[in-house]
């Protein structure tokens, strides 16, 4: 994933033509302001990417982007190592430019922002009177920019970043461009490394957005593959959602019946030595989504986020073997891939089962999964004392 920088928005006055479609790189950002200064223009392709928080609440992917903003803004300083936690890029770079137009009079570009702190679909330079389409990391997007009007933006994915970062990498001296590694969907894969630095951070699965606080160094870090901006509504989209074959009370009961052998054989392998460690669970949880996260993790043998075809062999033979009514499995696997792209991701699997938090903390009471644990816990009890 590569940050958006302040320092990558050039010039647009000479560098795009008035076409009504002209294409630049991810490095031909839209700025008017000086600078062209050449006391700041600082090389700093190749430096160590250790992130600095600055004073006015901007992240800076290196000690020498920290300089070259110095060199502009000599009140800036650095208030702590590490990603700004408080406030997104966006919204401090927003802050920042908003600060510099008013206190210099220059006619610089100012960022827009979603709500979560992502940016905004559409940028626009007022002075120049060009749109154009960026990422939710405010990448623009090759061949979207625009005069005099609002540019038709593709849905953005990191399919589409991908490809705009492997263009930014071909260019010369571009050795330090993060390219990011996506999953099924046009979703980002919960881990993003940069390789030359050794460095990983946990993303937004949905945007791509680093989760501060979770970068480390030779060594991966532990992220939620679930994590979004937008969490989906899974579950809506199978209320009215038909499973051939199992209409109405009969796919409540087939439902009831799954979750129901699940949470018995989760209690089993929480009390039984030889399954290993398990991981810690999730506090905020309710007794179903624990054991529908317990189950994925179980399936996904390749940590990818999603059950692939391979994986979701075993879930098929479980339908079969614990669930009834038996002519509700037929095409259960099919319900949940809502989206039809033959996995199943976390959402759609407490979707089909109709796990939420709401009915998760009311059905969970009227599981056997307590009394089954109160008798595994009574069984251990004689070895302890023993």
């Amino acid at each position: 994933m590569l940050l958006p920088q302040l320092c990558w928005l050039p010039l647009l006055a000479g560098l795009l033509p008035p076409a009504p479609a002209q294409k630049f790189s991810a490095l031909t950002f839209l700025r008017v302001d000086q600078d062209k200064d050449k006391d700041c223009q600082l090389a700093c392709a190749g430096s160590s990417q250790k992130p600095l928080c600055a004073s006015d609440g901007r992240t800076f992917l290196s000690r020498c982007e920290f300089q070259r903003a110095k060199c502009k803004d000599p009140q800036l300083e650095i208030a702590y190592r590490g990603n700004c936690r408080d406030v997104s890029r966006c919204v401090a770079e927003r802050k920042y430019t908003q600060e510099q137009a008013r206190k210099e009079l220059q006619q610089v570009f100012i960022p827009e922002c979603n709500d979560d702190g992502t940016y905004s679909q559409v940028q626009c330079h007022s002075y120049t009177g060009y749109c154009w389409c960026v990422t939710p990391n405010g990448r623009p997007v090759s061949g979207t920019a625009v005069a005099h009007k609002t540019p038709r933006c593709p849905v953005s994915s990191c399919d589409q970043e991908q490809q705009s970062a492997l263009e930014e990498a071909r260019q010369p001296k571009n050795d330090n461009v993060v390219i990011p590694e996506c999953a099924h969907g046009g979703l980002y894969k919960p881990v993003q490394c940069h390789p030359s630095t050794g460095y990983c951070w946990c993303v937004l699965v949905d945007t791509g957005r680093p989760i501060p606080g979770t970068s480390t160094r030779y060594e991966q870090p532990k992220c939620d593959n679930t994590a979004r901006a937008h969490p989906t509504r899974t579950r809506d989209l199978y209320k009215d959602r038909p499973l051939q074959g199992c209409p109405g009370a009969k796919k409540n009961e087939f439902l009831t019946s799954i979750l129901d052998a699940l949470s018995t054989d989760m209690v089993h392998a929480v009390s039984d030595p030889s399954s290993g460690r398990l991981s810690e669970p999730d506090p905020s949880h309710t007794l179903e989504e624990r054991v529908v996260h317990w189950y994925f993790k179980l399936l996904d043998k390749n940590s990818s986020g999603d059950i692939g075809k391979k994986e979701i062999k075993p879930f098929k033979r479980f339908l079969r073997k614990k669930s009834k009514p038996k002519k509700c499995v037929k095409k259960f696997v099919e319900y949940c891939d809502v989206n039809n792209d033959k996995s199943i991701s976390v959402p759609e699997l407490m979707g089909c089962l109709g796990v939420t938090k709401e009915e998760g903390k009311a059905s969970a009471k009227k599981r056997p999964t307590p009394r089954v644990n109160a008798e595994s816990t009574s069984n251990r009890q004689p070895r302890k004392q023993g």
